[in-house]
């Protein structure tokens, strides 16, 4: 209540002290050599080989595992309508152009062959003598959208650290990249194409001059915010609940800085160029990354998505929550345990006790005499914002939503554990334990970060194509339940037939057309049916599949159980559970005899029990993989 309760007057610092460089002309390069101490560099290296190892997931593919990826099929066709006349896709441009740019030399002659009606870029090839060099290029520049989210990612770091330079002494900013680096879904999100990622770098890119604006209010740094801002806002909507807040606290900020500097009124602050200079290139920006001139009614349409479907739960295609108090309490506590398994439950305590320690300095000290201590709880003008004005209105929460709030978290984190944990003014014994709980805490951050990289290198799906090469013959009809992004890859397979699907007929099913059915724990519709007590039709087919009340049976299970794995998804809204999903295959009673391609397996396989056939598998492909 203290923050409320104080004049407005005391809200800033009395004295400014000088920062890390004292003129806006001040050289990048020299800000830099200033920042930036050698001891971030192990933290850097660290972080990009957790965001590069398991880069390859899912790949070659046409539309890849990730779910919500930016494949290249979506930015070569932006290419080719020259991201106009009604282009637009359920994210913004910005992370298009870049990625175009990086796309378009490996994939230009791609682009003139689809012009000319040889190729298209949903797989289905006119000219088969285009397959092979098209394929080369499409893999290619999966890779480069990929490696650009490892750079960002590594990036992200680094500009966090510079954050803490601001506001923190060096050992402190070291903590607070190394607490970012090993947030869970940050590892997994830097190194697919999501948005994530890059917008997490611009907005990080924003605080920094966020915190500089706090302790100066120079108009270079007023530029760059505006700038970073904007770049934030134009790769990922949903960061424009980050600065809804942010902006007047600004203004605010720089109208009592003003008064105490420059004896000025509101209306002269408020109407300076700093204020005229920063609006006016945001809006520039944003009109001409968006293409407003040439492509308004793909915005409208981009506008309409947002606000429609894309606004929703995948959930809420069944019901919708209540917009209540009970709702949003629900919501408050789905929030709290996503940010609690991004950090592990020991480091999300810290920062919270952390968060404490800052607040009890405000009520020892007050709000403005501490520079560091002001500038860092202005971190949270963000934090409530966002959540205010994009969580709470969109009602569901992710763990990748709250990537920002968990960095910001990071800060008073790394305050606690070097004020605290790694104090220099206390006694051997107490540094000691210190510093072995430290180690802990981050070692255990680091193998549950160093899970996800386990799950994605040997997910299940690898063994089971293997099994589907197998053992399924090229001529089946084969029908896979879910999205293509949560099965085998089928394109890779070379069956005759084959299709996935959402919806399933009886009429289908009793006539049984398809040969073999797949199901994927990560598209579990049988749990989300059941959650939403929604009784459709593809419920009602896949709950008799699955009893054994058709004539498809377990033919092959499949899931990869790693000796080492913290990730506890219980209670948790996450993406993270779609990596390594169990796979099952059923298989109609009249192919069971023909279950496997060698002649002389044929025989052993049919006079089998059901049980044994995926035990002789695992044997025949020597995995560890759990099968049945």
């Amino acid at each position: 209540m203290a923050l409320y309760i104080m004049p407005i007057n005391q809200l800033l610092p009395r004295h400014f002290p000088k920062n890390i460089y004292q003129s806006s002309r001040a050289s990048l390069s020299h800000y830099l050599v200033e920042a930036i101490d050698l001891n971030i560099v192990p933290i850097l290296g660290m972080s990009f080989f957790l965001n590069i190892l398991g880069i390859w997931w899912g790949l070659p593919s046409w539309e890849g595992w990730a779910p919500d990826e930016i494949i290249p099929k979506d930015v070569l066709l932006g290419i080719s309508d020259l991201f106009s006349g009604n282009w637009y896709d359920t994210y913004p441009p910005f992370h298009f152009y870049l990625l175009a740019v990086l796309y378009l030399p490996l994939n230009l002659p791609a682009i003139i062959w689809r012009e000319l009606g040889f190729i298209d870029f949903s797989g289905v090839l006119v000219d088969n003598s285009t397959t092979n060099i098209f394929h080369l290029t499409y893999q290619i520049s999966y890779f480069v959208g990929r490696i650009v989210s490892v750079l960002m990612g590594t990036g992200t770091v680094l500009v966090v650290y510079l954050c803490g330079r601001e506001i923190s002494p060096k050992q402190e900013s070291l903590l607070t990249a190394l607490i970012v680096s090993l947030l869970t879904p940050f590892v997994y999100y830097s190194k697919i194409i999501n948005v994530e990622v890059p917008y997490v770098f611009w907005f990080c890119l924003s605080l920094l001059f966020y915190i500089r604006i706090l302790k100066a209010h120079r108009l270079t740094d007023y530029l760059l915010f505006s700038a970073a801002a904007v770049l934030s806002i134009c790769t990922k909507d949903q960061a424009y609940g980050l600065y809804v807040l942010t902006a007047p606290y600004i203004l605010i900020s720089k109208c009592i800085h003003d008064r105490r500097t420059l004896r000025v009124g509101w209306l002269q602050s408020l109407t300076d160029r700093k204020v005229l200079y920063s609006t006016a290139l945001s809006v520039i920006l944003f009109c001409a990354i968006h293409n407003i001139l040439f492509n308004y009614s793909g915005f409208l349409s981009h506008v309409q998505l947002l606000i429609g479907p894309a606004s929703y739960d995948s959930a809420d295609f069944f019901t919708r929550d209540d917009n209540n108090w009970s709702q949003h309490w629900q919501l408050l506590l789905q929030s709290l345990r996503n940010v609690q398994f991004s950090f592990t439950l020991p480091v999300f305590g810290i920062c919270l006790a952390g968060l404490v320690m800052s607040l009890f300095k405000v009520y020892r000290n007050g709000f403005g005499r501490d520079i560091n201590n002001y500038c860092k709880l202005s971190l949270l003008v963000p934090v409530i914002s966002y959540y205010l004005f994009f969580v709470s209105v969109i009602l569901y929460s992710r763990t990748r939503f709250l990537i920002p709030v968990c960095i910001i978290l990071a800060f008073f984190g790394a305050q606690f554990i070097s004020d605290v944990l790694l104090s220099r003014k206390r006694y051997l014994t107490y540094k000691v334990l210190g510093r072995s709980f430290v180690f802990i805490l981050f070692f255990y951050m680091f193998v549950q970060a160093f899970s996800v990289d386990i799950v994605m290198i040997n997910d299940a799906r690898y063994v089971t194509e293997k099994e589907m090469d197998l053992t399924i013959p090229k001529t089946s009809y084969v029908l896979g339940i879910g999205d293509v992004e949560y099965l085998p890859r089928f394109e890779y397979r070379g069956f005759d037939a084959y299709e996935t699907t959402h919806r399933l007929s009886e009429e289908e099913i009793d006539a049984g057309i398809y040969d073999y059915i797949i199901t994927t724990s990560a598209y579990d519709i049988l749990e989300r049916h059941k959650q939403y007590k929604s009784k459709s039709t593809t419920y009602k087919m896949v709950d008799k599949i699955v009893n054994g009340d058709t004539q498809y049976q377990v033919f092959y299970q499949n899931s990869y159980q790693p000796k080492w794995n913290l990730l506890n998804f219980e209670g948790v809204s996450s993406n993270l559970d779609k990596i390594n999903p169990e796979i099952i295959i059923y298989v109609h009673s009249r192919n069971i005899t023909n279950a496997y391609n060698e002649p002389e397996l044929s025989g052993l396989i049919s006079s089998m029990p059901m049980n044994d056939i995926g035990s002789m598998m695992g044997v025949l492909s020597g995995q560890d993989n759990k099968q049945t």
